[in-house]
């Protein structure tokens, strides 16, 4: 398409009538008292409703402190669904609200939550998973500061390797039912 091709000229009457509509949507009746979203009219040029559309999609597409919360709260409750969901399904769940968490911008800082608190998730959830008892006693015999230093995925290779080792030992020797 043309850079410089303009709409027919037939069509302008029609796109300040709905111009119009839309900055009083946006601005309110009244012209000395302005309503919500009004300040997005002057964000860009006048009868270009494709943009006017764009900035309110935009401004409107902001979480509110109520979903944020509601997110936080479900990152925070979360637990592993035992003996259905492994440990592995519930790191990717936990990976996948932390990452909801992460792409909205709180005060102007993004990516909120840490790796550490991934790992704190699954050092909470390994207890639930009974072949995996032997680990987690290993972990309580560890400093705190040592094992936050412990990337999620390190977390998730232990205990890989340790259901991997206990498929070599036979079941009555495993000390696991």
């Amino acid at each position: 398409m043309d850079r410089f091709c303009f709409e027919k000229e037939e069509f302008f009457p029609a796109r300040k009538r709905v111009w119009a509509w839309a900055v009083e949507c946006l601005e309110g009746p009244v012209k000395n008292k302005k309503i919500f979203c009004s300040h997005l009219v002057a964000e860009v040029d006048p009868f270009d409703l494709a943009a006017l559309f764009q900035r309110v999609h935009d401004f409107c597409k902001v979480e509110n402190i109520q979903l944020f919360s509601e997110k936080m709260e479900k990152f925070f409750s979360a637990r592993p669904v035992y003996p259905t969901e492994t440990l592995f399904q519930f790191f990717e769940r936990m990976s996948t609200l932390k990452k909801e968490i992460d792409r909205l911008e709180v005060g102007g800082v993004k990516g909120l939550l840490s790796e550490q608190l991934l790992s704190w998730k699954l050092f909470q959830a390994i207890p639930l998973y009974p072949h995996l008892s032997f680990y987690y006693q290993n972990l309580l015999l560890q400093s705190t500061g040592e094992l936050m230093k412990k990337s999620p995925v390190e977390i998730l290779q232990e205990t890989q390797e340790v259901s991997k080792m206990l498929q070599t030992i036979p079941r009555q020797n495993r000390g696991v039912s």
